[in-house]
């Protein structure tokens, strides 16, 4: 055999072996394959969103009302006059589907060292008694919003506010009576509403978007609600911080404490004991932080991927994995968002009266932003495999591609023998 042919050989050899069928390897990172995925929407009582939109800070509130008390007054102060709007419920349905907690379980493939291929994933009037003298009541605006009927007013302080409250027949108990007179109302305007006339009970409350174009930080009001809170009683608060900002440039709250919740949880239920366990750790006046992630990228897909950041390895999941079926279209609010460049971010509070003692402020800052996904992973183990031919990852596919190398070093061995014979004969 000539030296050029066993040559050639040499070097075709390993060639053709690369070709032959192998495991799917990634680019230095070992892909999770997932094997149970679930996701549980679970809405609080209370849902608002902060939203830095276009340079005005709002605040959109989903009203709760008692239906059986007619007349029931809600009563929200702020720094600054707001202008009122309707806001849409689909804003804060979608924004618990995207920032709700998904619960992944994945197994590692054995080969982990090249990793394998990623399996796809009441009624008022119009008419109010209003006052021009010091300590007295003025009305700033008046209208119907959903099927809640507001005004905006101011007041001289807290007793004028309740007087006016009762001699406009709003239904104010003891306990709120008592908060609002110990509120203090200087520079402050209260929208003041209750359910319309014609409201129907079986329709969903329309939330109420309050525009504050004087505001410099962002703002969300607990003073009022915290004077009426029972000892032992707490509000349960989901709070969506919407804001421009790049990787280091955000808007955290400065008047609360927060954290993010750590821990694996496998399903709901460990979710809520993580929970319970964070409040009892950190106290009442501490916000567990849930999401945070930048606004682009899959915010709006039907399926939603997480880097390596936020578990084993990159993943995707969608809808459809978890037996959800998303949103046709949407809310418009959500496809504005998307194309903004900041952060979208979740906090749930268990807050009692001594945690609403302040206002909850929210100032921008050039720290680090940690990402938090809404991805949790439970690590099962090393993946199994179906049986000796299993094909992905699995050590009898590994074995075969040893099988392989070794007829190749056999093969390539008889060639140096036959050449080196043939040498000598010469």
């Amino acid at each position: 055999m000539k030296r050029t042919t066993l040559l050639a050989l040499v070097i075709a050899l390993p060639v053709l072996l690369t070709a032959l069928p192998g495991n799917a390897q990634a680019d230095g990172m070992p892909f999770p394959e997932i094997t149970a995925a679930s996701l549980e929407v679970r809405a609080t009582a209370q849902r608002a969103v902060v939203w830095l939109r276009d340079g005005t800070w709002e605040v959109h509130i989903q009203p709760v009302f008692d239906r059986e008390q007619a007349g029931a007054a809600w009563v929200v102060p702020w720094p600054a006059r707001p202008t009122i709007h309707p806001s849409n419920a689909d804003l804060f349905d979608q924004l618990e589907l995207i920032t709700s907690p998904v619960f992944l379980d994945y197994c590692t493939p054995p080969d982990s060292g090249g990793g394998c291929g990623a399996t796809d994933m009441g009624g008022k009037s119009n008419s109010f008694d209003q006052g021009t003298a010091e300590g007295a009541v003025t009305v700033w605006e008046q209208g119907t919003v959903g099927q809640v009927d507001y005004v905006v007013l101011s007041a001289g302080d807290g007793d004028d506010l309740v007087g006016w409250l009762e001699t406009n027949d709003y239904a104010v108990n003891t306990d709120a009576a008592d908060a609002i007179t110990e509120f203090e109302t200087e520079d402050q305007f209260f929208f003041v509403a209750t359910l319309s006339a014609d409201a129907d009970p079986a329709l969903p409350q329309v939330p109420v978007r309050f525009v504050l174009p004087d505001l410099a930080d962002g703002y969300y009001p607990l003073r009022l609600t915290g004077l009426a809170v029972a000892p032992g009683d707490a509000l349960d608060l989901t709070l969506w911080v919407i804001a421009p900002g790049t990787y280091n440039l955000g808007h955290f709250p400065l008047s609360h404490d927060y954290s993010i919740l750590g821990g694996t949880p496998r399903d709901r239920d460990d979710f809520d004991a993580a929970l319970d366990t964070f409040f009892e750790d950190k106290g009442a006046d501490h916000l567990a932080l849930l999401y945070s992630l930048p606004t682009s990228g899959d915010l709006l897909e039907d399926t939603r991927c997480v880097g390596d950041y936020a578990g084993p390895g990159y993943a995707c999941v969608s809808y459809a994995d978890v037996g959800i079926t998303p949103p046709q279209v949407w809310a418009p609010e959500l496809q504005e968002v998307r194309t903004m460049e900041g952060w979208i971010q979740r906090y749930q509070g268990r807050m009692d009266a001594a945690a609403m003692a302040e206002d909850l402020v929210l100032v921008q800052v050039t720290d680090y932003i940690e990402q938090k996904s809404s991805f949790y992973f439970y690590d099962t183990g090393t993946c199994p495999s179906e049986d000796d031919e299993y094909v992905g990852c699995s050590v009898a596919h590994d074995l075969v591609h040893a099988t392989w190398f070794l007829a190749a070093v056999a093969l390539l061995l008889l060639l140096a023998i036959a050449a080196r014979r043939s040498r000598r004969r010469r």
